[in-house]
């Protein structure tokens, strides 16, 4: 039987693994980040609460509470059976209906970080950025790569979306995360799902009718179109520092907005990767 302890660290570990805040849990199950911070801390849920969770990590409830499990074991039959999970976790959870239309994952990686945003026809579902750790090029190759595999099975994306990493050869950044955004792409078709590149000049195009507009300024404008993430915005960095990684966010987000804009007088936008 399961610790107190163990079950903290659990829970912990799952939501780390996804990268999420426990406001982030508690908004999905349509509850407080104190109650999650109190499941987290050993305190066990109701049984509601408990088979929410279960749908979102997608890990068996006698495993993430092997006590209430076999206190109410017949009762935990009983619900699962009213509460089917849907097609998807997020639909199998309280959250405000998201919308018509197909699940699009964009991402934007670099060998630190990975910009993600997810749609779902016109409404975000999701938007920010993993932080990578460990040494290269294990830190991208693997846990990147593991990041994003949970990111496709709580989201199940039909449609996933790239830079075009094309016109930047012989950079370092480039070497390993093409080799990331190659493999990517293998996992994409092995679950159904079309991958779509677009090149970074049509981004700035797009927004700001300049090709070579700056990833800032990129940012500015997608904060503009969705309020809720301009106080996430970094502010301008100095000549001196380094490129803050949140701007990865905000490019994911552009990259599935010039999705609806792929035409243009000199023909496709983006570049379809074949099946």
């Amino acid at each position: 039987m399961a610790s107190p302890k163990s079950l903290t660290n659990e829970l912990r570990r799952l939501r780390r693994r996804l990268g999420y805040f426990q406001k982030d849990i508690g908004r999905a199950l349509g509850c407080s980040s104190f109650e999650i911070a109190r499941h987290e801390q050993g305190m066990l849920p109701n049984l509601k609460s408990a088979i929410k969770l279960e749908l979102f990590y997608g890990v068996p409830l006698e495993k993430l509470f092997p006590t209430l499990y076999q206190t109410l074991r017949r009762e935990v039959r009983r619900r699962r059976r009213s509460l089917k999970p849907a097609r998807d976790h997020l639909a199998a959870i309280d959250t405000p209906a998201s919308g018509r239309g197909r699940r699009i994952l964009a991402l934007d990686p670099w060998t630190k970080a990975i910009g993600l945003a997810v749609f779902k026809g016109e409404h975000m579902l999701d938007c920010g950025v993993r932080y990578l750790d460990g040494p290269l090029p294990d830190r991208l190759l693997q846990n990147g790569f593991d990041v994003i595999k949970e990111v496709f099975r709580l989201y199940r994306p039909q449609l996933l979306i790239l830079p075009d990493l094309t016109r930047y050869p012989g950079r370092r950044r480039s070497q390993y995360v093409r080799a990331f955004c190659q493999r990517l792409k293998v996992h994409a078709r092995n679950h159904h799902c079309r991958v779509i590149e677009i090149d970074a000049t049509r981004i700035g195009l797009k927004f700001l009718a300049n090709p070579r507009a700056s990833r800032q300024a990129i940012a500015m404008a997608v904060a503009r179109q969705y309020p809720e993430l301009e106080r996430l915005a970094p502010r301008p960095r100095k000549a001196w520092q380094s490129q803050d990684l949140r701007l990865s966010a905000f490019y994911a987000v552009a990259l599935a907005l010039a999705l609806r804009h792929r035409t243009t007088d000199d023909g496709e936008m983006s570049k379809i990767s074949p099946r």
